[in-house]
């Protein structure tokens, strides 16, 4: 055999068996895998982040004309302007030169006019972040829209560490091609403020579970803390999803419930002292809350849910005569609506 037959059969591909290809295929680099080049990753993630904050501000300055829409989202802004003057409440209206009483006249819905002091209703949290915005001259539909930007990348991260760097660029698209997400997100809505920290509280618990690291449960304490200061009972119910992922996921390796759960409690305590603090200085009474104190008789705004004084309990029938009805009505218009879009 010549020098040269043997420099290319050394030099020429090697016939491989069935088994070797399959084996050199799965080494080449995936789809997946050539999208999710880091610096392009980072870059698009990047993008579409910003894609949020622009189309949410746009919204709320253009389309929704930087203006409170309703009742609610002008309370939020009215205690939020009460926050930025280092303050929890503002004075009533002076009497007239007459000695009239002139705060009947400057009365709104949802904000309180009792014993002198004149606040907003609302928990606290995101009244917090408007007061912050007006306090260094910022738009106040800024906030919110920064606050969509900041839930589209905790969901893109969750996912990601869960099921890789494809599905949670897919997950965070489905926000942004979402228009009720974006336009509620140019709203003074609290909604968006109290998904954004709910978001950032599960993806600090995700992280810790599948990274062992039960220090970042400190984190995810504390955006779970600030979220229920935004919206108090809403973001209780995922709670039980924590408890659950904890127990389904983790490895029990060099972890300890007792540990994770004083992490996760040393994060939210904080804020519910805030809380309780918040509470005692307009309505004087740590457990009630500046809702139940604008309206005694709304017994579902007790934050503890019994009525100490008179012995009563909380009456969780109103929750079902008011919410069922609600429920059954959206069930049945997506039972109507889900057919058609499965036929599409």
């Amino acid at each position: 055999m010549s020098k040269r037959t043997v420099e290319e059969k050394e030099s020429s591909p090697a016939t491989t068996s069935g088994a070797d290809q399959v084996s050199v295929d799965s080494q080449k680099p995936r789809f997946k895998d050539r999208l999710c080049w880091s610096g392009v990753y980072v870059t698009f993630i990047l993008l579409l982040c910003a894609a949020v904050f622009l189309i949410s501000a746009i919204y709320g300055s253009v389309v929704l004309q930087d203006f409170p829409n309703s009742a609610d989202e002008y309370a939020y802004l009215f205690q939020g302007e009460n926050f930025s003057k280092g303050r929890v409440f503002s004075d009533l209206h002076p009497k007239g030169g007459e000695g009239e009483h002139l705060q009947k006249y400057f009365y709104f819905v949802h904000i309180g006019e009792n014993e002198g002091r004149y606040y907003g209703r609302f928990p606290p949290g995101y009244s917090i972040l408007l007061g912050v915005a007006l306090a260094l001259g910022v738009p106040t539909y800024f906030v919110n829209a920064l606050l969509a930007a900041l839930t589209f990348l905790f969901v893109a991260l969750t996912a990601r560490e869960i099921w890789g760097k494809l599905v949670g660029l897919l997950s965070g698209l489905i926000l942004v091609v979402n228009p009720w997400f974006l336009l509620n997100s140019g709203s003074y809505f609290s909604h968006t403020a109290a998904g954004a920290f709910v978001a950032g509280s599960i993806y600090f618990f995700v992280r810790s579970i599948y990274r062992k690291e039960g220090i970042l449960l400190i984190f995810s304490g504390m955006f779970f803390g600030f979220s229920v200061l935004i919206r108090l009972l809403d973001p209780l119910p995922v709670l039980g999803s924590f408890l659950a992922f904890y127990f389904l996921f983790h490895t029990g390796e060099g972890r300890k419930l007792a540990r994770d759960v004083a992490f996760f409690c040393i994060g939210g305590l904080p804020f519910l002292l805030f809380f309780l603090w918040y509470n005692a200085a307009i309505t004087g009474d740590m457990l009630t809350t500046p809702y139940q104190f604008y309206n005694p008789d709304d017994q579902s705004t007790r934050f503890i849910f019994f009525d100490l004084e008179n012995g009563g309990q909380f009456n969780f029938s109103r929750v079902f005569e008011i919410g069922w009805p609600i429920t059954r009505d959206n069930l049945k218009l997506i039972s109507e609506w889900f057919p058609a879009v499965v036929l599409l």
